[in-house]
């Protein structure tokens, strides 16, 4: 999956397309949920990608929905920020992160699953833009996944 938010623009939230990427990944359409009003398109490209791009509103969270796991069992995760100190990607029910370096994180999955949700946070009291995300199973699972 690669997001790049080419779509949106200047001060336009992901509501504007309710709430669906720019993309589509294993012929599936990408959904997101975002706890802030705040979040939303930006026409620069201060995080190191091309404009435009989101900015991801001070002590808020993106949450993209149901990626497909293409059956794997780790999923490599990055993204491009102005500031990756201020971004959290946490463990979930469904998964453990670990991190490989600034941008570059491994899902590895607790369960088979065939989708996961993947959060994005922003634990700090300050702003923070993110643009380029990129998800890619990188192992086969051995297992039937479920939902």
């Amino acid at each position: 999956m690669d997001e790049t938010f080419e779509q949106l623009q200047a001060n336009e939230t992901l509501e504007t397309y309710n709430y669906y990427g720019t993309t589509v990944y294993e012929n599936e359409s990408i959904t997101y949920e975002q706890s802030s009003p705040g979040t939303k398109g930006m026409n620069e490209a201060l995080s190191g990608g091309e404009a435009p791009e989101l900015l991801l509103a001070r002590n808020s969270t993106l949450t993209i929905l149901d990626v497909p796991t293409a059956g794997g069992s780790e999923i490599e995760f990055s993204i491009l920020s102005n500031n990756y100190g201020r971004l959290l990607i946490p463990d979930t029910d469904q998964y453990t992160v670990t991190t490989i370096d600034d941008g570059r994180y491994l899902l590895t999955l607790k369960e088979p699953v065939n989708y996961i949700d993947v959060v994005i946070e922003n634990h700090v009291n300050s702003n923070v833009r993110i643009d380029d995300i990129h998800l890619k199973t990188t192992e086969p699972g051995n297992s039937t996944p479920q939902k």
